[in-house]
C-alpha cells in the first residue's frame, strides 16, 4: 500500500440516449497488483462487491454468478477480456435484465493507480441506479483499501449523490445540443492518426503559436494534457476508448483562470474517402452544457483547430 488517500470520481456519459455508457474514473493510492487482487480475489471481492457462488473465473469465456447483497440480489456474467493486472471485461446481467458490458482498466501513475470503469448499458431504464450503485461500490472499495478513511464513507449518502449526478447528466443530454463537425482531410488515415495521437504530430497544428506543451499517453486509461502557456489555458483528460487508426474517445476538461470546467466527452472517428487518398474525420463533442453559447464557443474553437490540421496535412513538407 502506498498511501491512504483517494481522489474523487470523474463521471463521463457516453453512448446514446437509449443505450448510455457510464464511465467512472477514480485514483487509488495503491499498486496495480494490489488493486487487481481487490477486484478479482473472491475473499477480497466479498468485502466490497459481492459473494461469488461459482468457481473463480480466470480466463475468457468463464462464467460466474455473484450475490450482491441478499440471496435474491443476484447477477451472472461471462469474462470477455482478462489481462492481469491491467484489463478486465465481462458481460453482465442482473436479475433478468438485458446483458450489458463492464470494462475495467487499471493504469499505474505516480504513487497511485487509476481505475477506469465503463458500463455500456443496452437499455436506459437502470442508468441512474447503476450510476449511484457503482459510486457506492467504489467508495466501499476505497474503504477496503484504506481503512483509515472508513468513517468518511457513508454508503447511502454516496449512492444518493451518485444517483443525483447521473440523473442530471442524463437530463442535460436530453435537453442540450451536442456538437458534430466533419472534415475531409487530404491525407490517409495513418497520417491523420499520427497527427492526432503523437506529441510530434500534435505540435505541428494544435495551438502551435501559443507556446503549447503536450503530455500524452495514448492508451485506454492514459492521460493527456495540452497547455497553452502563453494564453493561460489548457485541456486535459483521459483516453476512454481507442480503436487504432479509426476511433478514439476521451474525457475533456477545459482549464483556465477559473479552474476546471465540468467533464465533457469527445469522440473522433476516421474513415477512408471513397477514392482512398483522403480521410473523413468526425468530431463529436458532448458536454453537460446548460446553454447554446457553450456549443457555439466550441464550434468556433474546433473549426479553427481543424482548419489548422487541414492546412498542415495539405502542406508539401508533411512527411508521409
Amino acid at each position: 500500500m502506498i498511501d491512504d488517500v483517494q481522489d474523487p470520481i470523474q463521471r463521463v456519459l457516453g453512448g446514446t440516449p437509449d443505450q448510455p455508457s457510464l464511465t467512472f474514473e477514480r485514483r487509488f493510492r495503491t499498486t496495480p497488483a494490489d488493486l487487481w487482487e481487490a477486484i478479482t480475489d473472491p475473499e477480497r471481492l466479498s468485502r466490497w462487491f459481492g459473494r461469488l457462488d461459482t468457481a473463480v473465473p480466470q480466463r475468457v469465456g468463464d462464467r460466474f454468478g455473484i450475490h450482491l447483497g441478499d440471496d435474491e440480489d443476484h447477477a451472472v456474467g461471462v469474462i470477455t477480456a482478462c489481462r492481469p493486472p491491467e484489463h478486465l471485461a465481462y458481460e453482465w446481467a442482473w436479475q433478468g435484465e438485458r446483458t450489458s458490458l463492464v470494462d475495467v482498466t487499471l493504469t499505474a501513475g505516480d504513487g497511485h493507480t487509476t481505475l477506469l470503469l465503463t458500463h455500456r448499458l443496452t437499455e436506459r431504464d437502470h442508468a441512474v441506479e447503476y450510476g449511484g450503485g457503482w459510486e457506492e461500490l467504489l467508495g466501499s472499495l476505497a474503504n477496503q483499501l484504506s481503512p483509515a478513511t472508513r468513517s468518511d464513507h457513508d454508503a447511502a449518502t454516496t449512492e444518493a449523490e451518485g444517483n443525483r449526478q447521473w440523473s442530471q447528466l442524463l437530463e442535460l443530454r436530453d435537453t442540450a445540443a451536442d456538437l458534430r463537425l466533419t472534415r475531409t482531410l487530404p491525407a490517409i488515415e495513418d497520417d491523420v492518426w499520427r497527427a492526432l495521437t503523437t506529441r510530434e504530430g500534435l505540435a505541428a497544428w494544435w495551438w502551435p503559436s501559443l507556446g503549447t506543451t503536450y503530455e500524452l499517453a495514448t492508451h485506454v486509461g492514459g492521460h493527456y494534457r495540452f497547455t497553452a502557456g502563453q494564453a493561460g489555458f489548457a485541456v486535459h483528460g483521459t483516453y476512454l476508448e481507442i480503436d487504432e487508426g479509426r476511433h478514439l474517445a476521451c474525457s475533456w476538461i477545459w482549464q483556465d483562470a477559473d479552474g476546471d470546467r465540468p467533464v465533457d466527452r469527445v469522440d473522433i472517428t476516421l474513415s477512408p474517402t471513397d477514392e482512398g487518398s483522403g480521410t473523413n474525420l468526425e468530431v463529436w463533442h458532448r458536454g453537460p452544457w446548460t446553454d447554446r453559447s457553450q456549443v457555439e464557443n466550441y464550434r468556433l474553437g474546433w473549426t479553427s483547430t481543424l482548419d489548422a490540421l487541414t492546412s498542415r496535412l495539405a502542406a508539401p513538407q508533411v512527411n508521409r
